[in-house]
């Protein structure tokens, strides 16, 4: 009953406080006339406007640069980051942001952009294909796991028990079958830059990189960020750990990012590297089919989270 009604008036209104800095983080934005549709990483077209108008109205929004610059001035300030690199950014979420002038961080994976393929979208567009999960479960998982509890929740286990340390040539198989263009590819994402839009590091592959052995994890991330500096010649200094929570990276990821000059990166909150402190955490709230309210609630929350953070 507490948590209900303490759930109800968080989801009212956005808590005022000083020098508030969020970043939001989307993945696919679905057309309205589109059928491609991933539940967990999914956002349609017109909750999508809503939630950036409601961004909009309490947000001064600035791109990623602006924003970890920003010092305390008494205002509220946010950035537009995406994962992944879907192809919907472009023809979707792309022209409202434009229309808003409002600056965008896109984290992409070298495989997505060359293959058109990852192994995550993969198992969910391709979970009744027998022969890829075989092919996967042959080569990341343990002979502990049988295939038949493997087929029956492929990406839970690829999540938490893969042996990532395989070669990665086997996430991907050219038999399998699309709806249509899933990600980004090399030439529009030079054109989106060439309009503003910043492109930043995400890994080649995006495994977990917690586990990965320290040699994978190195290859995984200088890898990315080399083909990223040689595709739009300019230096990549933000990394977005994949799937971005605390038990999908350890002490060797933090490690390689500081040893390779990055400034920060995207883990549930932001670490700065240049400071090696977590101290002045900036929350990443991810979205999909979220109401208002629901974002009122997870923004108010993140704001709590943060400041008894910020405290210790």
């Amino acid at each position: 009953m507490l948590l209900r009604l303490a759930k109800k008036v968080l989801s009212l209104q956005p808590f005022p406080r000083n020098n508030h800095r969020v970043i939001f983080l989307y993945h696919h934005i679905k057309a309205t006339q589109s059928n491609f549709y991933l539940p967990q990483c999914t956002t349609s077209e017109n909750n999508f406007i809503e939630q950036i108008n409601f961004i909009r109205k309490y947000f001064n929004i600035l791109s990623l640069e602006e924003l970890l610059a920003k010092t305390e001035d008494g205002k509220r300030y946010a950035s537009i980051v995406f994962d992944d690199g879907f192809d919907s950014f472009k023809n979707v979420a792309f022209p409202v942001l434009k229309n808003y002038k409002i600056p965008a961080t896109v984290f992409v994976n070298q495989a997505a952009i060359e293959k058109q393929q990852l192994w995550v979208s993969n198992i969910l567009l391709n979970a009744d294909n027998k022969n890829y999960l075989e092919q996967l479960w042959h080569k990341f998982m343990s002979e502990q796991i049988n295939f038949d509890k493997f087929a029956k929740n492929p990406l839970n286990l690829m999540l938490t028990q893969a042996n990532f340390n395989a070669d990665p040539s086997f996430l991907y198989d050219s038999n399998l079958k699309f709806p249509l263009k899933i990600y980004l590819d090399e030439q529009e994402i030079i054109d989106l830059d060439k309009k503003g839009i910043q492109f930043e590091n995400h890994s080649s592959d995006h495994l977990v990189l917690s586990l990965c052995n320290l040699d994978t994890q190195r290859k995984q991330i200088i890898e990315n960020k080399l083909y990223l500096e040689n595709l739009l010649a300019k230096t990549s200094q933000h990394f977005a750990i994949p799937f971005g929570k605390t038990e999908h990276f350890n002490q060797d990821t933090t490690q390689i990012l500081q040893n390779n000059l990055y400034n920060y990166s995207n883990i549930p909150q932001i670490f700065d590297y240049q400071q090696n402190s977590i101290k002045n955490l900036i929350p990443r709230i991810s979205l999909t089919e979220e109401s208002i309210p629901e974002l009122i609630f997870y923004l108010n929350r993140a704001t709590i989270q943060s400041f008894f953070e910020n405290k210790l």
